[in-house]
């Protein structure tokens, strides 16, 4: 749900945000509404922030139950080491908001449950999103890592998977508290978040691929320049399932195979997309390399 716009950004509240809300005036947990509220903008000012610091342009803001998910751009995030440095700001700016109340509290010799809770909620905050799966944080600094190896779909999934299996648990405790009769609906909430935030990254994960592939063609023409990376593949492989496994961050280049491991032909990236706006996703390599013997 579309909220409103400030610039070039776009701002959208998940329908559970409403719900939360909701469920926070009900039962007299607006101060810790505000609290959360206050400690989640410090969290995503920090992304933002750094972002910009990166020269990494944000295009949307989804608010979420547990934060607040930024798109940002895809070609410069794929393409190199960003991801994490902005990653971790969040956990970062959480951890040391916590650490400045906690010592004006102590200078100023206050003693205020408030305070204890705005510190503890950004301690939680900073721990909860260093776990290694997506959309947290910890899963985007792990897939920054694993795509420089796996690429940059693969490791997506990776994390996006270890996001679903977090999701299950955080789920399956809500369930468990609800039958307890404790009436925490906290852990369900959170569970189902991140597991429709995991199975989105999913979903955008080949697209955002691609746009960073792309996006290299214009970016040659000022004087950037990639390293190379060759990749072997069967011949029966599609193209779709082909450009899953292409790095972001290098200029590919796929040698085709036989059975025999005899290569037939060689297809850049640009070939490949070309093929797939072409014949679709499902045409094999070897049908593509029939017009394309190999280089020697």
């Amino acid at each position: 749900m579309r909220l409103f716009s400030v610039g070039a950004v776009s701002v959208k509240c998940n329908p559970l945000v409403l719900i939360v809300i909701a469920v926070s005036f009900v039962f007299g947990l607006a101060e810790l509404l505000l609290l959360t509220i206050l400690s989640l903008s410090v969290h995503e000012f920090a992304h933002i922030y750094m972002a910009k610091q990166c020269g990494v342009s944000v295009s949307e803001l989804e608010l979420l139950p547990i934060g607040c998910v930024a798109r940002m751009d895809t070609r410069k995030l794929t393409a190199s080491k960003h991801e994490r440095t902005i990653a971790m700001a969040g956990p970062l700016a959480s951890a040391l908001f916590a650490l400045c109340v906690y010592g004006i509290a102590g200078v100023a010799d206050i003693c205020s449950e408030v305070l204890d809770e705005l510190i503890a909620l950004n301690l939680a905050l900073c721990l909860f999103n260093l776990f290694p799966a997506l959309p947290l944080d910890g899963g985007r600094v792990a897939r920054s890592f694993l795509a420089e190896r796996l690429g940059y779909v693969a490791a997506t999934r990776a994390c996006s998977i270890a996001g679903i299996a977090l999701g299950f648990i955080a789920f399956g405790a809500g369930i468990a508290l609800a039958v307890l009769d404790r009436c925490n609906a906290a852990p369900a909430l959170i569970g189902f978040t991140i597991l429709a935030a995991s199975q989105r990254e999913l979903k955008y994960a080949t697209s955002d691929n691609l746009t960073a592939i792309a996006s290299r063609t214009s970016r040659i023409f000022t004087g950037a320049s990639y390293r190379t990376m060759v990749i072997a593949m069967h011949m029966d492989t599609s193209a779709g399932d082909a450009v899953k496994a292409l790095s972001g961050k290098h200029y590919n280049v796929v040698n085709v195979v036989d059975s025999n491991m005899k290569r037939i032909g060689d297809l850049d990236e640009g070939a490949l997309i070309e093929a797939i706006a072409k014949r679709g996703s499902t045409v094999s390599l070897g049908e593509l390399c029939i017009d394309r013997p190999p280089v020697r």
